[in-house]
C-alpha cells in the first residue's frame, strides 16, 4: 500500500516534466528515505520503468524502510548506506550526472535536538555529496524558506536574506542552511553547476510513522484518539505545498533552470488552526483549542515566499489544493498506523 501510494504521486509527476535530457544519467539521491528524497526515488524508477536510461544511487543514512526497499530493487538502485554527519566521502562508486543534496531533517524537533548534526549535514555532508558529481555535473541543493527567518514580510524574494542571530533557538538549521548555500556558491566556481532551492512547508505522502511536524502531529493523533489539540491559537500562518508540485519544481531547476536560486513553495494558505480543523473534518476527529499559549521556541508566525521566479521562468500556475493533498497525506497516515498494528 505504501509504495503504491507513492507510485500515484510519481505517474502524476513524470505526466508533467520532459526528461529527455536525464536520458543516459546518473542520478544520485541523498536523503532518499526522506519526505522528497523517496518522492524523488519512486519518480525515477517510474521512468525508468517507461523505458529511460537512467542509473540511481540512493543514499540513506540507516537501511531503508520495506516500501523504499520494494521501489528501490524494481529500478535495480544502487543503495549507499551513509551517515553524512561528518563520517567522510561517500562510496558513490563512480562519478554521477546529477546529485540532489535532499539529506538531514526539516522536522524541528530533531534538528533542535542535534544542532552539531544538523550544520554537519549542510557543510561536511554536501560537500561529500558534490565530491560524487563529475566536472560540468549539476547539484541541486535543497535549502529552506527559513533562511528568511527574521523578515517583516511574507513574501520573500530570493534576493532577501533573514535577520536572525546564531544564538536563534533554530540557528543550527537556519545557519546551516546558509552554509550550504555559500558553499554551492564556492562549488560553482569550480567546474560544478550548481542549484539551489528554497523549498517552504512541504508536505503529503513519505514521511514516517512518528514524524513530529505539525502537520502529522494533528493527523496521527486525529487517526489514533480522535481528537486534536493545539499548543496554542493557532494563528500563525504556513503556504503548503503538496510534494509533487515540489518535486516538479525542483526539477524544472535541476533541468533547465538559468538562475542559480529559486523559491519553490505553494499557493495553500491557512493557519495553523485552519489546519486542524480542515484535518479534524476530514477525519472525523474533535479540534481542541488551548486557553494558554505553549509555541515552540523560534517558529516563525508567518511562512510565505515570492514565486515569481518559477512562474515565469516554468509557467506553473496548477497546484493540488491543500484538501487533496491533506486526503492523500491522510491515506498514507492510515497506512503507517495499519502497517505498524
Amino acid at each position: 500500500m505504501l509504495e503504491e501510494l507513492l507510485k500515484a504521486d510519481a505517474v502524476r509527476v513524470v505526466s508533467s516534466v520532459d526528461w529527455s535530457a536525464l536520458d543516459g544519467a546518473h542520478i544520485l539521491v541523498s536523503g532518499a528515505s526522506g519526505l522528497i528524497g523517496s518522492h524523488l526515488v519512486a519518480t525515477i524508477c517510474e521512468f525508468h520503468r517507461g523505458g529511460l536510461d537512467v542509473a540511481l544511487s540512493a543514499v540513506v543514512h540507516r537501511p531503508p524502510a520495506a516500501h523504499l526497499t520494494q521501489l528501490l530493487a524494481q529500478c535495480d538502485a544502487s543503495v549507499i548506506t551513509h551517515e553524512l554527519r561528518g563520517h567522510g566521502a561517500v562510496d558513490c562508486r563512480r562519478p554521477v550526472d546529477l546529485a540532489i543534496f535532499a539529506a538531514g531533517s526539516a522536522q524541528p524537533s530533531v534538528f533542535t535536538s542535534d544542532p552539531i548534526g544538523t550544520i554537519a549535514i549542510n557543510t561536511s555532508g554536501l560537500l561529500a555529496v558534490a565530491a560524487c558529481v563529475r566536472p560540468g555535473g549539476t547539484l541541486l541543493y535543497l535549502s529552506s524558506s527559513e533562511i528568511y527567518s527574521g523578515l517583516p514580510a511574507m513574501a520573500a524574494k530570493e534576493s532577501d536574506i533573514g535577520r536572525t542571530t546564531p544564538t536563534h533557538p533554530r540557528a543550527a538549521y537556519i545557519e546551516g542552511k546558509r552554509c550550504g548555500e555559500a558553499l554551492c556558491s564556492a562549488l560553482a566556481r569550480q567546474e560544478l553547476s550548481t542549484r539551489i532551492a528554497r523549498v517552504s512547508s512541504a508536505y503529503g505522502p513519505g514521511v514516517a510513522l512518528g514524524d513530529t511536524r505539525v502537520m502529522s502531529q494533528f493527523i496521527d493523533s486525529a487517526l489514533s484518539t480522535g481528537s486534536i489539540r493545539l499548543r496554542d491559537s493557532g494563528q500563525a500562518s504556513r503556504k503548503y505545498c503538496y510534494v509533487t508540485d515540489v518535486e516538479e519544481l525542483l526539477w524544472d531547476v535541476a533541468l533547465r533552470g538559468e538562475q542559480p536560486l529559486y523559491n519553490v513553495g505553494g499557493q495553500s494558505s491557512t493557519t495553523i488552526r485552519e489546519l486542524a480543523e480542515l484535518v479534524g473534518r476530514l477525519t472525523n476527529a474533535s479540534v481542541e483549542v488551548p486557553a494558554t499559549d505553549d509555541p515552540l521556541a523560534g517558529a516563525p508566525s508567518a511562512v510565505g515566499m515570492d514565486l515569481s521566479r518559477v512562474t515565469t521562468e516554468f509557467g506553473k500556475s496548477q497546484y493540488i489544493s491543500l484538501e487533496e493533498g491533506l486526503r492523500r497525506t491522510i491515506a498514507w497516515h492510515g497506512a503507517l498506523h495499519d502497517a505498524a498494528d
